[in-house]
Parts: structure tokens; sequence; C-alpha cells
């Protein structure tokens, strides 16, 4: 078995940015990061074998090695990539990014509704009643616990907590203090660190027609022969799926529903990472609107 040299993972948290973190710290000229930014070495694609893992990293020569795979993060993953990473890299360092858990989960429900037709997932339009039939939602969400998997594992040294929000309002400085973490030069100016990756306006959800079509097995059967560049082409009409142009509504109930999971998880995550427990805006609106895209 050839291991290859592996420094840092990015596992987490997803939908907070990992793909533009990502692309970002591999700017740096001593980091490397893979073409593929989500291996998921340790987690769907472990029987793959190490030889296809070390590949990746081949051109990692005298650089700091890394990678990030949201997958790491997620419930039912977790434990089997922290214990191969343990067994395997006992010293490698943790970046992990989070974000204000309401916005993380409307990027979530977006990415389901833009993604999941392709695995035969149909997401209701209505915001609760997607958490409810994908609680993995809200277990991503639940930033303390998918931490603490690896606090049991790994040193607090060893990880550094960076936020969505921040990045956003600094990116230098946060990325000098990702750097120093990692044992890069700090002082690296990275081109272009504005840049916004995987954005949620790109996402787009299945209209009416569109959800009619992929549920009927006639339409369904009628749709697959056409070929693939056609219907891309076809679903960029905004009668078979449209952009999500509106902000998502919360209502109150909803809130209230995701607070009792999640509050309790996001003020001991704040704590941890040394931030006020009101740096992220968790109040209950007074509104009954549902929550429709």
């Amino acid at each position: 078995m050839f291991k290859p040299n592996v420094q840092f993972f990015v596992p987490g948290f997803s939908k907070c940015g990992t793909t533009t973190l990502c692309s970002l710290l591999g700017d740096h000229p001593e980091i490397y990061i893979p073409e593929i930014k989500e291996p998921n070495f340790f987690s769907m694609a472990y029987h793959r074998g190490w030889e296809w893992y070390a590949d990746l990293f081949s051109k990692a020569a005298g650089r700091i090695g890394g990678e990030g795979s949201t997958f790491y993060t997620a419930k039912n993953f977790e434990d089997f990539a922290v214990s191969k990473m343990a067994e395997f890299y006992p010293d490698a360092k943790f970046i992990f990014i989070a974000r204000n858990p309401f916005t993380r989960i409307e990027s979530s429900y977006r990415e389901h509704h833009h993604s999941g037709h392709k695995y035969g997932v149909h997401v209701p339009h209505d915001l609760e009643q997607t958490l409810r039939a994908f609680p993995n939602i809200l277990d991503d969400t639940s930033y303390w616990s998918r931490l603490e998997a690896y606090r049991k594992r790994f040193d607090d040294q060893q990880i550094h907590i960076l936020f969505f929000e921040d990045l956003l309002a600094n990116q230098q400085f946060e990325l000098r203090k990702c750097f120093k973490f990692l044992g890069a030069d700090p002082e690296v100016q990275i081109e272009n660190p504005k840049r916004q990756l995987n954005p949620g306006s790109q996402k787009r959800y299945d209209t009416v027609l569109m959800r009619r079509i992929r549920t009927s097995r006639i339409a369904s059967k009628a749709w697959s022969l056409i070929p693939e560049n056609r219907r891309l082409l076809l679903e960029d009409n905004d009668l078979l799926r449209k952009p999500f142009a509106k902000k998502i509504q919360w209502p109150s109930q909803t809130k209230r529903f995701v607070l009792g999971r999640l509050a309790e998880e996001s003020a001991q995550f704040l704590e941890y990472a040394g931030k006020p427990v009101d740096y992220w805006d968790l109040s209950i609106p007074a509104t009954s609107a549902r929550a429709m895209v």
C-alpha cells in the first residue's frame, strides 16, 4: 500500500462554502488539492483502493496535500471516515467551515431540489415537509455532533473552525489564518479571493409539469429517449425547471421545529469556536406564511 502524504482535510460542513474554500486554499503555491475536490475516499470510495487515492496526489510532491470531502461529516459515513483517518493520518489537520444553520438548510433545500431527480428523489415543495422527509438535512446542520466525532479521535489543536460569514466579510484575513494553521506562508495573496463557487443562484427546481413527467411511467420513458444535451436545454425553460429567484420564506412553526433540534447544538458549537451566542440570528419572525419554492 502506498499512502499519499495527505496532511489536512476539509471535511465539512456541506453547503457551507467548502467548494470555494478548497479552491482558495489550492491557489496557495505551497498547498496541493486534487482536481477531484471531493474524492470521498474515506466514505463512499474506499473500495477503490489506496492506489487510486494515491494517484490523486501524484503531483503534490513538496507541497502540503489536502482534500475536502463533506461526506466525511455525513452522519452515515462519519464513524468510518474518522476511524480510517485516525488510523492512517493521526497527525492530520482539519478545517471545518460553518454558517448560519438556517441559511445552510436553505442551501441544502435548494440542492436537494436541484439534483434530487438524478437519484430518483422528488423533494416536497414545502420546506418543513422536506426537513421531515430528509432528516439528513438537519443531521448535517448539527455542527456540534458532527464535530464531536472528530474531537473524540483528534486533539483540538488539529482542528480549525472557519465561518462562512467571516470568509465573505474578510477573505484575505480568514485565509491567512487557514494558511498559518496548515503551515503555509500566511502572507501569500490569493487572486480573486471573493469568488463564490457553486452558488445557490444557479440552482433550479422542478415545476409541477416537470414533476409529472418524471413520475409518470410513460412520460418518463419518453423523456429518457431525448438526447441528454437536448434535455438539459429543455430544463432551462421555466415551464419545466425554475430558478430559485425568490428568498425562501420560513414559517414560524418551521423555525421552531428546526430550533428544537439545533438551538443547543449551535450554542455549543459557537462557544467552542469562541463566538458569542448571538453570532447567528436564530430569532423566530412573526409570520405564518408557507415556505414554498
